[in-house]
């Protein structure tokens, strides 16, 4: 029993689309350290699986805009084009139309017009002049690809035939490298997001080069090396939505198990507590499994910023490159596609504000090209992301000059770097002169703060002038279950996601003190932070009269501290998270629910809420 058309289709732009992205990502290595063998080969190999799958499909229109640009970089991998700036930023144009091509055949929409690069890509094949020199025979070339595809399909015109992508090879012009069949190189299949078919793919070689992966029924299994079999690895290709699903019974399952572990107690037969035990144990490894299930590398997410970062520095008249490293490190699938936005927003902006002209920076001892990095790893059960550059930094004076302004500050303020570079985050704060069609507005860095908290992170800014800033991002690995630790407040619990917690401590008499204006604070090591009574902020009935009868909880929300005071800590454990606002509303200083052992709702708190809160009381108070 073979796909289904609707299944075979959308395989066919998944591994297309990721094709198109191969692509671009190697053009961009061509246009910025020069064309070689191995990066040329990678790119033809893209395009040729992309023509055979568009003629198989029946999506002509793509198989001959791609017929001639295989054509092209055919010359340029047998040296008769070389490859020069013009010709790789034609190449690019190509990538863009070819997305272009396919979203159309996607959506069954009209084609837009290919004429024009068709034109332009005959006319370097064939060596000749100007375009307006000679014309491009459409006619002729649908033709030719007609007779093609009538050819290597054994002169049937039948799409739908087509079980599955085994044929795709034979359906090209020309035969496709044994190496590239049999030891496919680095497969963007499997850190691609889960789609709804599923597929089978060979697991890819170590030793060969860049390419495309090709599918495992690109030949027939009794054709195919022993040695290929022993080391061929399974990877499926599945619904998201079956995944998520898939997540929700796990986490209710977790949540049965702690009301059996709650239910068995301390008075349990020595056979049913090994038994609790067991089944607590395969819990938790099931949980970790199936959560990995939605890990991704961040890979695929950096593979989107080169091209921004080239297209942006053209547009700004700036030389800059972007640099990546830890793109192995894996996210939650949820995480990274939230993290799209702000993370275009924060390069764009490092671009944009960061870094300088060519002429600034060669007058200030800097090489003529600007860098952004780009960088992940994984630091105390969180993913921290940097966004560096190599540009002017921010300007501390302009920053305090413009908050004055706006008043969201008086000259009398002593202010901390830390208080002055969080005022980029206000909505409607720029300093920049000149308002662009890039940035200016003012618009963005209070949306990016706002992504982050969404996913669960924190975002802090440090800079030095003249030599760059450096946004840094601490995510969760995933949204799904959070590490806590739960408290007791009153009658009621709440949990703290260990994340954000630096210390616990037990108070003294004489460590809390009453500021004017700032209301209670702890002298920490020296270091004064600010005090919150969670059950003054919930509302919620406490015994707790004295801090040294409770206990300081030190939390963080990126670079800033502060102390909650609670009543008790109960204990350390996974919890799975519940959208408080799907499923009830919004509130504030609240992160979540989730349900306990013993069955009741306890709140997952927001620490950056819980400021932001803590925050507007300070103010309030201060008016009144």
């Amino acid at each position: 029993m073979g796909f289904e058309t609707n299944d075979l289709a959308q395989l066919f732009f998944e591994e297309s689309d990721e094709f198109v992205e191969l692509m671009e990502t190697s053009l961009l290595k061509v246009e910025q350290d020069g064309a070689d063998t191995e990066t040329l080969n990678a790119i033809f190999r893209c395009a040729h699986s992309i023509k055979g799958g568009s003629g198989s499909m029946g999506f002509s229109e793509v198989a001959m805009f791609t017929h001639g640009l295989e054509t092209l970089l055919d010359n340029l991998r047998n040296g008769h084009v070389i490859a020069d700036d013009d010709i790789t930023a034609l190449l690019i144009e190509c990538a863009d139309h070819l997305k272009d091509l396919l979203d159309a055949a996607r959506a069954s929409k009209p084609y837009p017009n290919s004429s024009p690069l068709m034109t332009r890509l005959e006319i370097i094949i064939d060596g000749g002049g100007p375009p307006q020199e000679e014309e491009f025979d459409e006619d002729k070339f649908r033709a030719e690809i007609a007779a093609l595809l009538a050819e290597e399909e054994g002169k049937s015109a039948e799409p739908a035939k087509v079980a599955d992508f085994s044929d795709l090879d034979a359906l090209m012009d020309e035969p496709v490298e044994a190496a590239a069949v049999a030891a496919p190189a680095a497969a963007p299949v499997a850190a691609a997001p889960v789609a709804p078919v599923v597929e089978t793919v060979a697991a890819p070689a170590p030793s060969a080069a860049p390419g495309p992966v090709a599918t495992a029924s690109a030949a027939e299994p009794s054709k195919r090396p022993a040695a290929a079999d022993k080391t061929e690895s399974q990877i499926l290709r599945i619904s998201a939505d079956k995944v998520d699903r898939l997540i929700n019974l796990v986490g209710e399952l977790v949540i049965h198990q702690s009301m059996l572990v709650d239910a068995a107690g301390t008075t349990a037969s020595p056979q049913m507590a090994a038994a609790v035990s067991a089944i607590s144990q395969a819990t938790r490894e099931l949980q970790e499994r199936v959560l990995a299930v939605r890990m991704l590398p961040v890979k695929q997410l950096f593979g989107r910023f080169p091209r921004i970062v080239r297209d942006l520095g053209r547009a700004c008249g700036k030389h800059c490159t972007l640099e990546t490293s830890g793109e192995e490190t894996e996210l939650d699938k949820m995480v990274i596609e939230g993290l799209v936005d702000p993370l275009t927003h924060l390069i764009r902006n490092s671009v944009d504000h960061g870094i300088e002209t060519p002429e600034d920076r060669i007058a200030a001892g800097k090489p003529e090209s600007g860098t952004v990095w780009l960088r992940a790893r994984h630091e105390s059960g969180s993913i921290i992301l940097e966004i560096v550059d190599d540009g002017k930094g921010l300007d501390k004076e302009k920053i305090v000059k413009k908050a004055i302004e706006k008043g969201l500050a008086s000259p009398e303020d002593q202010l901390s770097d830390e208080a002055i570079y969080a005022m980029i985050y206000q909505p409607g704060f720029s300093t920049a002169a000149v308002v662009s069609d890039v940035s200016g507005r003012g618009v963005g860095m209070d949306i990016v703060v706002q992504a982050i908290r969404g996913l669960g992170g924190a975002i802090t800014v440090t800079s030095k002038l003249g030599h760059g800033t450096t946004f840094r991002l601490k995510l969760p690995l995933t949204m799904a279950i959070v590490e806590g630790l739960t408290v007791r407040v009153g009658k009621e619990l709440y949990v703290l996601p260990l994340t954000n917690i630096v210390e616990c401590i037990k108070p003294g008499a004489d460590d809390i003190h009453t500021i004017a204006g700032q209301g209670e604070v702890l002298n920490l090591r020296g270091t004064v932070l600010p005090v919150t009574r969670l059950h003054t902020v919930f509302g919620v009935p406490s015994d707790i009269t004295e801090y040294q009868d409770g206990v300081l909880v030190i939390v963080e929300d990126g670079a800033k501290k502060a102390a909650l005071l609670v009543d008790e800590l109960v204990g350390q454990n996974q919890v799975v998270v519940k959208s408080l606002e799907t499923n009830y509303g919004n509130v504030e200083a609240v992160a979540g629910a989730t349900i306990l052992g013993d069955g009741k709702v306890a709140l997952i708190i927001d620490v950056a809420g819980l400021s932001i809160l803590r925050q507007a009381s300070a103010q309030y108070a201060a008016a009144a």
